[in-house]
């Protein structure tokens, strides 16, 4: 009964590929440009690279899609999005939140994507205070499942995924020249996993920003350079890790040429796929990094039911007491007005 009102429109990569999500993709402007241009309250929107959702307590389907696709494709939408509702709808925001419906099973990334998107929408009064505290609980029981389960035990992380590509595909890595384009979160994790795990920091970082790109440089003891010599460095690079906010291609076909390795981890995509068709480019996005196997994600899927059991005792607690809760107020108050 008390999550009858919850409703979620999405698409993610279960159903759809990544140039597809592309085509969908938010950025943060996009989304506070959405909050800012309609009356509609009790909401919120995530958009990574696994999925563009949004999330309602109160609203109807028809309005909260409008919202979601804006001038996109509707109908393509429609074809590739899912509809959850009531407690259901409340289970999959535990299981996002968790990491137990990311592409890469128990990524710790995504908890502090959808606290990112929660403060977004609180910040431009989206939220509402009965809607705000089920999204609470939603990360509470998912810190739980983090903290009583070893799902987001060991290194599994899109960031993570990137350098074991490379680890298994390059050899001679002390040797090869990296270029990291994108200075945000990912793109500092990721520099950070390649100078830990791969000994190496042979890196050249570029950014819109460059006063960030510099300070971040500094930090990691990495190079950095001005973003107008972008081509030049994509020319020279060995391997190319692409991770930011642009919606467009920021490397188009005929900016590369020769052996390269290309991981782009970017949503929507900002790499040409085309360039994969290149003879001798390996052109790797987010769907490819997430058929890594390893060890740690076959351990991450035995803990599944663990979490799943998790989740079910507590919200089986919690509508308990709300429900014993509306019976008091019948019986004891509305009855004796």
């Amino acid at each position: 009964m008390i999550f009858k009102p919850l409703k979620c429109i999405g698409i993610s990569y279960k159903k759809t590929e990544v140039s597809v999500r592309s085509k969908f993709a938010l950025t943060e402007s996009s989304i506070l440009e959405r909050y800012s241009n309609t009356n509609l309250f009790h909401f919120f929107i995530i958009s990574t690279c696994n999925r563009t959702e949004i999330y309602s307590f109160d609203q109807p389907y028809d309005e909260l899609l409008k919202l979601l696709v804006g001038d996109g494709d509707m109908e393509l939408f429609k074809r590739e999005a899912y509809y959850i509702d009531d407690r259901e709808c409340f289970e999959h925001l535990v299981e996002v939140t968790s990491g137990m419906d990311s592409q890469l099973l128990g990524d710790y990334e995504v908890s502090g994507q959808i606290k990112d998107s929660l403060k977004m929408a609180g910040d431009a009064g989206k939220l509402g205070g009965y809607f705000e505290k089920i999204t609470n609980f939603a990360q509470s029981i998912a810190k739980t499942i983090r903290s009583e389960t070893n799902l987001s035990k060991g290194s599994v992380s899109v960031s993570n995924a990137a350098v074991e590509y490379i680890k298994q595909n390059v050899k001679d890595i002390q040797n090869k020249s990296i270029l990291v384009i994108g200075a945000g979160k990912m793109g500092r994790a990721t520099m950070r996993n390649i100078i830990t795990e791969l000994d190496t920091n042979q890196i050249t970082l570029l950014n819109r920003t460059e006063s960030v790109s510099d300070r971040i440089a500094k930090q990691l003891d990495v190079k950095s350079d001005s973003y107008s010599n972008l081509q030049r460095h994509v020319k020279e690079a060995d391997i190319i890790i692409v991770a930011t906010n642009a919606d467009y291609h920021i490397i188009s076909f005929n900016d590369v040429s020769g052996t390269k390795v290309i991981l782009d981890l970017s949503v929507p995509q900002n790499v040409d796929p085309l360039i994969g068709t290149q003879p001798n480019i390996k052109l790797i996005d987010v769907d490819g990094l997430s058929k890594t196997k390893d060890e740690t994600l076959k351990m991450r899927q035995g803990e599944i039911p663990k979490a799943k059991e998790l989740m079910r005792v507590r919200l089986d607690k919690f509508e308990i007491q709300i429900n014993n809760g509306v019976e008091f107020v019948k019986k004891y108050i509305i009855n004796n007005e």
